[in-house]
Parts: C-alpha cells; sequence; structure tokens
C-alpha cells in the first residue's frame, strides 16, 4: 500500500518548507496523490498544499462532474483548490497538433501560472510506476538512446512526482483502504491515442511472458538514470571546453569516446534548440564532426548544422530567397545583410582587401550584372586557370570561414566572376584593352 515518506519527497526535491501545488484530475492516481500530501503535512513532513485541476473540454458533462468531484474533495479536506479550462480540441486544431500534446501544453502552462500566483514551490503530478514503464516502452517502440530510457526522473524543474515508486495496484489498494472514491475517464479507454494502446495492448501482451514486465523496465530506467547523471560531469565539460567563435571545436569532440561524445552532442542540441531529440539528428552530427570543412546536414524542424573549418555550427534553416539582385553603378545594393558598391572606374588599382575587386566589362554585358548566394553545383574559375572547380571544393580546400561563404557572389549573367574573399575570374581580368572597368565593394551590414 502506498505511504508517502521523507524519502519519497525528498528525492523529488519536496522538503518540510515546500508549499507543493497537486495537479489533480479526479482519477485513482491524482486522488491519492492529493490524500498522501495532506497526511505528509498532518505530519509535519510538507509544510503547505494546494490543489489544481484543468477542464479539456473533451469530455462534456463528465469533464464538469470531474471538475466538481475535485472541487468538493478539496473542500472536505481543507485544502485550497484552483480550477481553469481550455479548448484543447480547438487549439489542437490551430496549432495542427495531436490532442494529448495540446492537452498537456495547456494543462501544464494553467498549473505553472497557479503555482507562480500563489507562491507555491513545486507541482506535483501522480505520476506512478506503470506510468513509468509505459513512457519507456514508449520511448523503445519510438527509437530512443540512453536518455530516453531513463523514462520520467522524480523532479524536472518546476515538477515533482513524489509516486514514481508505487504502483497502480498499490494506489487502488490505499484508496480501498480509506474508503475513496474517485472519477473514471473513458477516453483512458480510447486505443486511438498511443499512450492508451501501449497501457492496455501491448504491455498486457507482454506481461503473458514477463508478469514482472512494469517492475523491470522502471528498475532498467533507474539504472539508466544512474548512468546518465555518472556521464553528466564529463558531458557538461566537454561542451563548455569545446565552445569556440560561436560553434564548437570539431576535433575535440570526434576525439572523445563515443559513450560521452553521443551524449554530448544530445545535451548540445538540448542547449541549442530545447527540442524533442531525434536519433537521427545526432548521427547526422556524428557524422559532421570528421566530415569536410563545409559539409552541412539538415536537422529536423528546419534547423541545420554544418563545419565552419574546426567550428561545429548549429543554426536555423536559411529561408533567405537566392533570386539574383541587379547591379547597376553608381547605386548601392543590398542583399542578405550585405551591401554592395558598384561603379565604373577609370583604371585598374590593387584591391585594397579581399572584399574589393575590379572586373573588365563589355558595355552589352554589363545590364546582365547580378549578386546572388551561392547554390549547389556553382563552378569557378580563378584568376590564372585553365579550367573551373566546384565552388563548395574551393571553399573546403581555403577553409573559408562561414560568414564568407553567405556573401553574396557578383555574376554575370549565369558565370560567377568575383568570389568575395578570394579572387574574380580569369574572364574578367583587366587588360589594357578591356572596354569597361568595374569596380566591386563588397561589405557587411551592422546595425547601428
Amino acid at each position: 500500500m502506498a505511504v508517502l515518506d521523507a524519502y519519497h519527497l525528498e528525492r523529488c526535491g519536496i522538503l518540510p518548507d515546500s508549499h507543493v501545488l497537486a495537479a489533480i484530475s479526479g482519477g485513482a492516481d491524482s486522488t491519492a496523490l492529493l490524500l498522501l500530501l495532506t497526511e505528509c503535512m498532518d505530519r509535519g513532513l510538507i509544510r503547505e498544499v494546494s490543489a489544481a485541476h484543468y477542464n479539456h473540454r473533451i469530455r462534456g458533462e463528465n469533464a464538469d462532474e470531474d471538475e466538481r468531484f475535485c472541487r468538493e474533495l478539496c473542500e472536505r479536506l481543507s485544502v485550497p483548490f484552483y480550477s481553469g479550462s481550455g479548448d484543447v480540441l480547438s487549439r489542437a486544431k490551430e496549432q495542427k497538433d495531436g490532442v494529448e500534446n495540446a492537452a498537456r501544453t495547456m494543462r501544464y502552462a494553467f498549473l505553472l501560472r497557479v503555482m507562480a500566483e500563489i507562491g507555491a514551490d513545486c507541482i506535483a503530478t501522480a505520476h506512478q510506476a506503470d506510468d513509468q514503464a509505459e513512457t519507456v516502452l514508449q520511448h523503445l517502440l519510438r527509437g530512443t538512446g540512453p536518455k530516453g530510457l531513463c523514462g520520467m526522473v522524480p523532479r524536472t524543474g518546476d515538477v515533482a512526482r513524489p509516486l514514481l515508486h508505487f504502483s497502480r495496484g498499490d494506489i487502488l489498494d490505499y484508496l480501498a483502504e480509506r474508503g475513496q472514491t474517485f472519477r473514471q475517464d473513458e477516453t483512458n479507454l480510447d486505443t486511438r491515442f498511443s499512450r492508451n494502446r501501449v497501457r492496455l495492448e501491448v504491455i498486457p501482451a507482454l506481461q503473458q511472458l514477463q508478469p514482472k514486465l512494469v517492475d523491470h523496465l522502471c528498475r532498467l530506467a533507474e539504472d539508466m538514470r544512474a548512468d546518465e547523471d555518472f556521464f553528466l560531469p564529463a558531458v557538461t565539460g566537454l561542451i563548455e571546453d569545446s565552445a569556440s567563435d560561436g560553434g564548437f571545436e570539431r576535433t575535440l569532440l570526434a576525439d572523445c569516446p563515443e559513450a560521452v561524445r553521443r551524449r554530448a552532442l544530445v545535451h548540445l542540441l538540448n542547449k541549442e534548440f530545447s527540442y524533442d531529440i531525434c536519433r537521427n539528428d545526432v548521427e547526422r552530427l556524428d557524422w559532421l564532426l570528421k566530415a569536410p570543412s563545409g559539409k552541412r546536414v539538415s536537422l529536423h524542424g528546419g534547423l541545420e548544422a554544418w563545419n565552419d573549418g574546426s567550428v561545429l555550427r548549429l543554426g536555423e534553416t536559411s529561408s533567405e530567397p537566392d533570386d539574383p539582385v541587379d547591379l547597376d553603378p553608381g547605386r548601392v545594393a543590398e542583399t542578405g545583410g550585405w551591401r554592395i558598391r558598384t561603379e565604373i572606374a577609370d583604371s585598374f588599382v590593387r584591391p585594397s582587401s579581399c572584399m574589393e575587386a575590379y572586373i573588365a566589362c563589355s558595355a552589352d554585358r554589363l545590364r546582365s550584372l547580378t549578386a546572388r548566394r551561392k547554390r549547389n553545383g556553382d563552378r569557378f574559375r580563378p584568376l590564372g586557370m585553365c579550367g573551373s572547380r566546384l565552388l563548395s571544393d574551393i571553399f573546403t580546400d581555403r577553409k573559408f570561414p562561414e560568414k564568407l561563404r553567405t556573401a553574396p557572389l557578383i555574376c554575370l549573367g549565369e558565370e560567377i566572376v568575383f568570389v568575395p574573399g578570394y579572387t574574380v575570374s580569369e574572364s574578367v581580368r583587366v587588360t589594357p584593352e578591356s572596354d569597361k572597368i568595374i569596380h566591386i565593394l563588397i561589405e557587411e551590414v551592422t546595425e547601428s
């Protein structure tokens, strides 16, 4: 039978001076949670208990009955009660999100708001051992690494889970002994929801092979958490040590043992993007660590990573258009954060920087002078060379810094005639016979 003591509370960060906000739905687990917390308060293990209920408006009149049950239970226990509601189905449709995820997002937003308003120290949820087993199994079915096998932890930020050591059977026995009723949610029987299918179909089928499946999955989660805790100092230290020029030093990451490196990449993705980690993203980053400079990989969610010399960088995929920008000598053009000045020059002058150039251009080609971003497959014939090369190979060989790779290329029609940071094309070499000479200066636009 479930009995909360100081051990269960302290392992999820609930101390004797804590004000705990219990998230209650009216179901068996959350009803037991509220009773157990009030008993802890009576024994001096908690200073204060409040309760909050969120009506998702999914179950019609039943949802209103759930709220009424929770309110009356709190009145009987002399626990302050807070309620909220929202249209989950409309939110899911608007956000093109699943109903389960929309409900969770709206519920936690409400709970965090109440917690802040009443000055509570944490939110206690009623997740228990069977929930933990379902979570680990769902992660396995979806495809996961060591971190996913940790399942739910006793404390995540403001959310505490004091019942993780208790089974659903323990909780039902506890409620029966106290003669406490609870609400039944028929949506928990709807196998259109993935978690319900795992609970109602997958786990019972597996328990026929291994009756102690829930215990084994929960122990696995605890063991994996211990492993992750062991690796955490090495992982965070590696990320801090490898931080370099707005990115991360590739060699430092690549030379680490795989167990540390893979965990570091997961940590890095969480740190940079704060999203649910996709295993394919970790594998792409791992490959990128030893790939040639200039290589890029796409990550899910419109994100990408790339090699900039010895530095690994992560960011959003650029959505800037690569349509050519017409260049009119005598006028200034701007594109992609760069300013381009072009003018007709009287004579050739040795450029003062790699962002400046003089090109020969006949009068009939002048109207085709444009600037654009790099494209896959671009080729360029550098000054002094007979043939052309892939621009990506040039960038790699010359270890072009990432910023210069974003600078606009100067073109005459489809031909690239000036690569900023490098040189002009052999085809526009200035000679005494040149018809017109165009002076080009490219500058980064900086915020004033």
